[in-house]
């Protein structure tokens, strides 16, 4: 996972910053109505953050973790679950 932030503070104060670090995220296949289907982990992570300037306040990008859903239609991947879930992906070429 690779980061990049960028953030402009009230008092005027501008940082940019990164964040990297290497997570796991378990992948289930399952069938849902017939259909392909795989679901995603995401676990919670920290990562600390890198940035431009000294005195950025938040020091770690801080990911609460989540799953998603994603059912295969043609050639795509499109999210079904959580309900709000709107990513897609295609194939890599």
């Amino acid at each position: 996972l690779l980061r990049d932030e960028t953030f402009h503070m009230r008092d005027g104060r501008k940082f940019s910053c990164r964040s990297e670090g290497t997570v796991d995220v378990p992948v289930r296949f399952f069938s849902k109505n017939g259909e392909p289907a795989i679901e995603l982990t995401y676990p919670a992570v920290e990562f600390a953050r890198q940035c431009d300037s000294p005195g950025f306040p938040e020091p770690t990008f801080k990911f609460e973790g989540s799953h998603a859903s994603f059912v295969l239609r043609d050639e795509n991947l499109v999210g079904f679950d959580p309900p709000l879930e709107k990513r897609s992906y295609n194939p890599a070429q």
